[in-house]
């Protein structure tokens, strides 16, 4: 374009218009540039890109950054919960390897012990434990955030890895912090999802205890104990020579003088810990606990994992128990197994539970007694070998992963088997005993002689043939499409294409679904149903369940009174047509004759149990009476004795400010309780009420303070001082409205003590007491009883299952 033109066309784009209308193409000038201001201008270019993408970089490693923050310290999901824990917790397991460091062993073990006839492998394990992953997995709570930070978890692990495991007791707190709470927490929030509170049945939370100074002699050596100092000594307590004597001898601290203990039973055998099943019921009715399973700690260092590799494998024991001297390194390691089963196996068996298990912390051995106690069942789990260094789980795949091979993945789904099913009943435990061998064992002898005279070939695990499957099943997995539950059980979700090869696992195909399915409806179809139904092994050998609500207090009071029926009883339709069928004399006699022929039979342990005392829900089968029992053992009869003449003397109140008194019996044969006690004498009361912290809240605080005071000072008037009115003791009873006292083992009657009269004219001097003139009733001590109750009252802002049920 020339140069008129350009500048005319200048002018004229400035106002806006073209001069020719359009009719005439304007070209614009192009400047041409050099190579090198090309280069410049790509570099400028390229600079600017390199320094946005840089920029772009840094804002996405910040927003990973924060975003891998927030999920470290935020609540995880159950699959990275799993694992997490198997990170940082369990790979952190260090044992003490140095013998001088580390305990050896407790001769205590040496004890006589049941025996099974057979050990033979678990075969059902992996069918069972992934039927209970499938119905965790097709919920909606694997997607959800409950569970402990990874950050926490991480630094819980660092503390682990500082700590070497040394003795039962280090191993015990390593698998409380690493294990047993996670399960315990991760069943809480199971319970409060419906569908899976539907589908596993479930009817409380579940608690790991030990409960060893329970109904214990020793309790009091314990406590002591526990409040050493360093040296060995007790921390004095600061009392006047006049409160000191009179709290000797009122019993509520030791004297001087040597006590003689009771030998009888003493030193009872114990399981390590309970997993205990809190199972709870309505307003209306007890609470109550039973054991699931009992578990068994040994320290990793005396039972090495090399030790249950070569030992643990079917056996008969009549073959097993025979010394020879020409024997094996593996005869003694089959032995020395042998007997750790046999020790656990005996407290299952007395306990009248179905599985147990024991823990070196390296290695879990799962057992399982069925119908027949002749024979125990094992499975292997060694969660670092089994799992690896990682789970192989990622959170955006739907890839095959180990999660359910952890310790806690294990232990959960064991557990939510373990707590559905019913206790063995009291015949079936008796006949255990009645026909299978007991066996002396030596297991410190045996492990002595094990770790001095033998070294096993290696200690690296080697996976069972049964256990390959399970590895394989990978039952963790994130859905893509969600499957309802199905509660029953009986019925496979919707299958999927089978593959080309049915030998061959493929992890990219979306027939894992059916294989796992196909496993399930093969091996064991009943499996998920048995998660909502027990299955019945026969109706001689369950412990049949007391369905039955306790009688009214003013039922049993007719009973006592020989007064007239009570139509609001629920259980009136059993007692008579017009008026009760027996009297008080009468029920006690039939129901001893009913407990000495069966404890099976409307006689239910409730998992209530105190320092001295275990509450049992006893019925009349043939007339219908139900109502709470109070049960002890033979070192604290006289403690039940004591309370039963304490009821006695408030007979007046009795129903009202304190429950119905019908009687005690003694139990011939015993109550063997969760094994941990034999009960045989049995204090049977009326129905008292609900734990008074359950119903305590800001609007009725002050009127339940009131009612306790009235009730204390009814027994107050008839000179019974409680001296242990706590809340734990204190029940509401809904039906009369009144504050009901329990637990009067450690109460004081007070009798009216005549003043002194005149001197007598003998030599002596003595005085003749003034009739009709008493000396008032400590007043004083009566009113540390009542702010005693008072203080707890205004402090107690919730309820605390364990403190109201810490005691009966």
């Amino acid at each position: 374009m020339r140069t008129a033109e350009i500048s005319s066309a200048n002018r004229i784009n400035k106002a806006g218009c073209f001069p020719n209308q359009g009719r005439q193409l304007i070209v614009p000038f192009r400047f041409k540039m050099s190579n090198l201001e090309i280069d410049r201008l790509r570099r400028i270019v390229e600079e600017q890109q390199r320094r946005l993408e840089e920029a772009e970089q840094r804002s996405e490693e910040e927003r990973r950054r924060r975003q891998e923050a927030e999920e470290r310290t935020s609540k995880t999901t159950l699959p990275a919960l799993l694992d997490g824990l198997h990170a940082h917790l369990s790979l952190g397991l260090e044992v003490q390897r140095d013998s001088t460091q580390s305990t050896r062993g407790d001769p205590s073990n040496a004890t006589n012990k049941l025996r099974p006839d057979k050990i033979r492998v678990w075969e059902q394990f992996a069918t069972d434990q992934e039927a209970i992953w499938q119905l965790l997995m097709d919920s909606d709570l694997i997607n959800e955030r409950h569970f402990t930070s990874l950050h926490t978890l991480q630094e819980e692990g660092e503390a682990v890895r500082r700590r070497l495991i040394s003795s039962e007791l280090d191993l015990n707190h390593f698998l409380r912090l690493t294990v047993e709470d996670h399960v315990s927490r991760i069943i809480e929030i199971i319970y409060q999802n419906s569908e899976l509170r539907e589908a596993f049945g479930l009817k409380g939370s579940i608690r790991f205890e030990n409960h060893a100074n329970t109904l214990s002699p020793e309790r009091q050596i314990e406590n002591a104990m526990d409040s050493m100092d360093i040296r060995g000594r007790a921390p004095p307590r600061r009392r006047s020579p006049r409160l000191l004597a009179r709290e000797q001898h009122d019993g509520l601290v030791e004297s001087n003088t040597p006590v003689k203990t009771s030998t009888i039973r003493g030193g009872r055998p114990r399981a390590d810990q309970f997993c205990v099943y809190n199972i709870t019921r309505g307003a209306s009715e007890t609470d109550y606990r039973v054991p699931a399973y009992i578990k068994e700690f040994k320290a990793p260092h005396k039972l090495k994992l090399g030790f249950i590799n070569e030992g643990l494998q079917d056996m008969d024991l009549e073959l097993v128990v025979q010394y020879n001297e020409a024997e094996s390194a593996q005869d003694r390691f089959k032995r020395l197994i042998a007997a750790v089963i046999t020790q656990a196996f005996d407290y299952a068996v007395d306990a009248r539970v179905k599985y147990a298990m024991i823990s070196t912390g390296e290695a879990d051995i799962y057992l399982k007694i069925d119908d027949d106690p002749s024979t125990v069942y094992y499975y292997l789990s060694v969660p670092k070998a089994d799992v690896g260094e990682t789970t192989a789980w990622d959170p955006n795949t739907d890839s095959p992963n180990r999660l359910h091979l952890t310790a806690v993945g294990q232990l959960l789904a064991f557990t939510l088997q373990a707590i559905k099913t019913p206790l063995w009943s009291h015949e079936w435990r008796q006949r255990a005993h009645d026909t299978l061998a007991k066996w002396e064992v030596m297991y410190t002898d045996m492990l002595d002689k094990v770790q001095d005279d033998d070294e096993p070939p290696g200690s690296e695990y080697r996976p069972r043939p049964n256990a390959n499957d399970f590895i394989w099943i990978s039952p963790i997995r994130i859905r893509r499409r969600r499957l309802p539950i199905n509660y029953g059980g009986c019925q496979p979700p919707p299958e999927q294409p089978q593959p080309d090869d049915d030998d061959e696992f493929d992890s990219d195909t979306p027939s894992r679904t059916r294989q796992v399915t196909d496993l399930l409806s093969r091996s064991h179809p009943a499996s998920l149903k048995a998660m909502s139904t027990p299955s019945p092994s026969g109706p001689d050998n369950q412990q049949r369940q007391n369905n039955r609500r306790y009688c009214t207090v003013k039922c049993l009071r007719g009973l006592i009174d020989s007064g007239p029926l009570d139509p609001a009883c629920p259980n009136v339709r059993d007692h008579g047509k017009h008026s009760h069928s027996i009297d008080q004399s009468q029920l006690l006699s039939l129901l001893s004759q009913q407990l000495s022929e069966s404890l099976a039979v409307d006689c239910e342990t409730l998992g209530i149990h105190g320092s001295r005392g275990v509450l049992l829900k006893v019925t009349l089968s043939s007339f219908g009476y139900t109502m709470p029992a109070k049960c002890t053992i033979p070192e604290f009869v006289h403690h039940l004795k004591h309370e039963a003449t304490v009821y006695q003397q408030l007979l007046p109140v009795q129903g009202i400010h304190v429950p119905l008194y019908l009687g005690s019996l003694d139990l011939d044969p015993p109550c063997n309780y969760d094994g941990i006690a034999d009960l045989v004498h049995m204090m049977l009361l009326g129905p008292g009420g609900q734990p008074i912290a359950r119903v305590l809240n800001t609007a009725n605080r002050q009127d339940l303070i009131e009612k306790t005071k009235q009730s204390l000072v009814a027994i107050h008037r008839l000179g019974v001082e409680h001296r242990d009115a706590e809340p734990r003791n204190l029940l509401w009873n809904p039906e009369i409205k009144t504050v009901v006292l329990i637990d009067f083992e450690r109460a004081q009657i007070h009798e009216p003590r005549p003043v002194l009269g005149v001197l007598s004219p003998n030599p002596k001097r003595k005085r003749t007491p003034s009739l009709g003139l008493c000396k008032p009733l400590p007043e004083r001590r009566f009113a540390t009883d009542i702010n005693l109750a008072v203080n707890e009252l205004r402090d107690l802002n919730k309820w605390d299952g364990r403190k109201v049920l810490g005691e009966i």
